[in-house]
């Protein structure tokens, strides 16, 4: 992908952009070309396989935030869901911890890493991947249909509070944007 300091066509691209925006107009029309950087941003699609791996592996490591979804920053999620999932992996060995009993055996605690890894897997990824092919649809330049804003934007507010499902709705729609698609997005 594109992204550097003074590309040819950027300072048009970017002027295009803000033509309604006066004062920024003005800023962009100032400056020098080679002064300004173009930073390539895209989506990652989400992780294909287990998150805390699966046959062969030890089952004692996890995947938590942007290893497990990174995002565009435009919207700010990823901070905020890899705190989600940070706690859900809290609760998931809190939970565990309340049910083991006091063996020493190694094996028998891998096998309940992998039982807590499983349990916040279950609960965190189909959140996690959602928010993270919402963040590549819209951080792409795409909106969210205005039928579908208010479901959205419920979910979004009662993200950090309740374990719902994720809209199928939405869901139907973000699952179709292929992140291999997108067009480069130009930033200051």
């Amino acid at each position: 992908g594109r992204g550097g300091l003074g590309l040819s066509g950027v300072k048009n691209s970017l002027l295009d952009m803000v033509k309604n925006y006066k004062a920024l107009y003005e800023v962009i029309l100032k400056t020098p070309e080679e002064d300004i950087f173009e930073r390539c941003i895209l989506g990652r699609d989400v992780v294909p396989s287990s998150w805390s791996g699966g046959e062969g592996c030890s089952g004692r490591v996890t995947l938590l935030g942007d290893a497990a979804h990174a995002m565009h920053p435009n919207q700010g999620w990823g901070g905020n869901t890899a705190i989600v999932g940070a706690n859900t992996l809290v609760q998931s060995i809190r939970d565990a911890c309340t049910r083991v009993d006091s063996s020493d055996d190694d094996r028998q605690a891998v096998d309940d890493w992998r039982k807590i890894f499983k349990n916040y897997e279950d609960i965190h990824r189909p959140r996690g991947e959602f928010i993270q092919r919402c963040s590549n649809y819209i951080g792409s330049g795409k909106a969210m249909p205005k039928e579908y804003r208010a479901d959205y934007d419920t979910w979004l507010s009662r993200f950090f509070v309740w374990n719902e499902p994720v809209p199928s709705n939405i869901d139907e729609i973000v699952r179709k944007f292929n992140v291999l698609d997108q067009q480069h997005i130009s930033t200051l």
